[in-house]
């Protein structure tokens, strides 16, 4: 390859070298832009006609953000400003307005910043075609509903990022700030106010981010931000302090904190890191910032030492099937028959200190509960057979975590279980929960109907809990629906949950699904569900779990 062309060459060959430049530049973007510190244009060239729907006029001043769709005007002057400090940013995505349409063209934006050249800020520009958009949107994660799903979700996009990183050989950084008096703040204001203030810190954290998905809002007063290790962050904690002051009194403000891992180098498994940057947010929220530790391995490894005892009990747990199953009935709401029982778990002796709940969120936390559903499936299928020995009836639902349904060695080792009982296939169920949210859907609904093949009805608990929970009945086939027990409570004082449950008991008619109301406590909610189309009930009305096996 020939050198870059030097002050001594020819006229002839600086012409070609400068035509050179303008082609690699048109080859990556279709259109650049030259702004002032105002925002406003200087120069435009390429297509930016087509982008913004008119020719830019020399006797007009236009500024870059009357072509910026509303929404994405803080980000952009975010990054602007962030340029000048920072040298570049970006690719941002966002939406460019062309004047009297109400069609966006969707962007992505660079910005490099030049002191030499009048301090001026160079944007280069490139649309993203319908099916980028598109396959975006596909892609893009169920916004979560608790802020223990938010963290979760950015931990889970840390892994991704951080194994991408590695394997492209760059730096990347994950690294949380702590905004302590934001929440006060907030408070102080009105309402379109506190928003404007949101929108502000989000979009300064977006300006040096890596896009969308890597910024979060992890705790009242806490954002994980994901970013190239080359950003500036003292330059972004004044301008989060900064950003705040516009809103605040005197006296008033934020302090902010910050403390950055850099997670290429973490010597943890994919599984492992999700936790530690689960567990270093929550070290972080909790101390206000001043959690600090040197890298993740060493808070992973903190916290596994901590919990060593009470895993270990756990697993003895799980070993010796040290727990019992309690079972409670599902009734037809018109004839109020039987139509099976759910397998509930209880625990004994340390483990059963907490609630079941809570073990089997721990389970899940440490990577057990894979081995904890198999042991109740065997559990279970011995209380079929020995009461279908003695002439007995009994169909049992038993709960699977979405966990154990994405785990392949879980799925395998469950088959193998259930060859041994063909005889009663039609008497064991599975009611897939959601304490742990489902990432995989298609392999999970591989996996649900391997098991209905084989003759097991499948159930899917706590139905309109979440919003994910429509997006698992578009992506998963199933037998039943269990109502959450949200929209159960209050229900004959409550138009507009009856109104839900009847537009959900709908839907699930139309797909070929059943429906059943759970946390049915008495005779008036009862009939309730059954005048909406709910077929079946659960609750104290019908019968508390019991640790008496049916027969």
């Amino acid at each position: 390859m020939s050198p870059v062309a030097t002050a001594t060459a020819a006229p002839g060959d600086l012409r070609h070298e400068r035509d050179r430049f303008v082609a690699f530049a048109f080859a990556s973007a279709d259109a650049f832009v030259e702004v002032d510190q105002d925002l406003n244009l200087t120069y435009a060239a390429g297509a930016m006609r087509w982008l913004i729907g008119h020719e830019l006029r020399d006797d007009v001043i236009d500024n870059l953000l009357d072509y910026v769709a509303p929404h994405d005007q803080k980000l952009v002057t975010a990054a602007c400003r962030m340029v000048t400090t920072q040298g570049r940013f970006g690719p941002l995505q966002i939406a460019f307005c062309r004047p009297h349409s109400t069609r966006a063209v969707q962007v992505e934006i660079s910005g490099t910043y030049l002191p030499t050249v009048g301090g001026r800020i160079f944007v280069a520009v490139r649309a993203r075609s319908p099916e980028q958009v598109a396959l975006d949107k596909m892609r893009r994660v169920t916004a979560p509903d608790t802020q223990e799903e938010a963290c979760q979700q950015f931990a889970e996009t840390a892994v991704h990022v951080a194994e991408a990183a590695r394997e492209s050989g760059q730096s990347m950084n994950l690294t949380l700030f702590n905004l302590d008096g934001l929440a006060q703040l907030r408070k102080s204001l009105a309402a379109d106010m506190a928003g404007e203030l949101t929108a502000d810190i989000e979009a300064q954290l977006g300006a040096y981010s890596l896009g969308p998905a890597s910024v979060a809002k992890v705790g009242e007063n806490d954002f994980g931000l994901l970013h190239r290790g080359e950003v500036n962050l003292d330059s972004l904690k004044e301008g989060l302090a900064a950003c705040a002051e516009g809103y605040a009194e005197e006296g008033q403000g934020i302090d902010v904190r910050w403390q950055s891992w850099d997670i290429t180098t973490v010597d943890l498994t994919e599984a492992e890191l999700a936790k530690a940057v689960v567990h270093a947010i929550q070290k972080f929220s909790e101390t206000k910032g001043e959690f600090t530790i040197s890298d993740l391995s060493k808070g992973f490894g903190d916290l596994v030492s901590k919990m060593g005892p009470r895993i270990a009990e756990l697993k003895k747990v799980i070993k010796e099937r040290a727990f019992d199953l309690v079972y409670q009935p599902i009734i037809g709401l018109a004839d109020r028959e039987i139509h099976h029982h759910e397998a509930l778990v209880r625990f004994r002796s340390k483990t059963g200190q907490t609630s079941p709940y809570e073990t089997i969120s721990f389970a899940e936390d440490i990577g057990l509960i894979a081995a904890l559903d198999l042991a109740i499936c065997g559990k279970a299928i011995d209380a079929v057979r020995e009461v279908l020995a003695a002439n007995g009836r009994l169909t049992l639902a038993v709960n699977l975590s979405g966990q154990s349904l994405e785990t392949p060695i879980f799925v395998q080792r469950l088959h193998t279980l259930l060859r041994t009982a063909p005889a009663f296939r039609r008497n064991l169920m599975f009611e897939v929960t959601e304490t742990s949210k489902i990432s995989d859907l298609e392999t999970t609904n591989n996996v649900l109907q391997s098991l209905r093949e084989l003759g097991h009805q499948v159930s899917l608990d706590d139905f309109g809990a979440g919003a994910s929970a429509f997006q698992y009945l578009r992506a998963m086939s199933i037998d039943y629906v269990k109502i959450d027990g949200s929209y159960i409570r209050n229900l004959t004082r409550d138009a507009e949950k009856a109104a839900f449950v009847r537009s959900m008991t709908a839907l699930c008619s139309d797909l070929g699904i059943e429906t059943i109301g759970e946390m049915v406590e008495d005779e008036a909610t009862a009939a309730a569900l059954l005048e909406a189309g709910v077929i079946y009930g659960q609750g104290y009305l019908f019968g508390k779990p019991s640790g008496k096996r049916p027969r």
